[in-house]
């Protein structure tokens, strides 16, 4: 389990119930679109509303501390920023899987050729994971 207050702190950011508990939440889930959350929070929080949890992630994902991914025909999903990754996306059941890929030679002939500097890179692989292969 992280410090999620001193996770807030770093990024700028007040410590609040609703934000500790989103970001537990995200932790717990690895990846969840913003209705996950939200149903994860009223368990604790009945009161919470589904605005405030969209404006608090919102907030954090400007300080990067949480990131967007960006699912083709499927909600988004969020996750804790963590350094640069890709992700294994299973096309049957929606599992994403975290997955390290080395893009150091490959985003340098991008920027070389293109004479350019690539800022992020967001790589979804499509796949069938291994219980849906059963």
């Amino acid at each position: 389990m992280r410090d999620y207050a001193t996770l807030l702190k770093t990024h700028g950011m007040k410590s609040s119930l609703q934000r500790l508990f989103i970001l537990k939440s995200l932790d717990e889930r690895g990846h969840a679109t913003i209705d996950e959350v939200f149903e994860d929070l009223k368990k604790t929080n009945p009161s919470i509303s589904l605005s405030a949890v969209y404006r608090n992630i919102n907030e954090m994902e400007k300080s990067n501390m949480v990131s967007e991914i960006a699912i083709p025909k499927r909600k988004n999903r969020y996750e804790i920023t963590k350094g640069l990754h890709s992700h294994l996306l299973c096309r049957e059941c929606g599992k994403i899987i975290d997955v390290d890929v080395d893009m150091y030679e490959t985003i340098k002939k991008l920027e070389d050729r293109y004479e350019c500097h690539i800022n992020d890179q967001d790589i979804i692989f499509d796949i069938l994971c291994a219980e849906c292969k059963k």
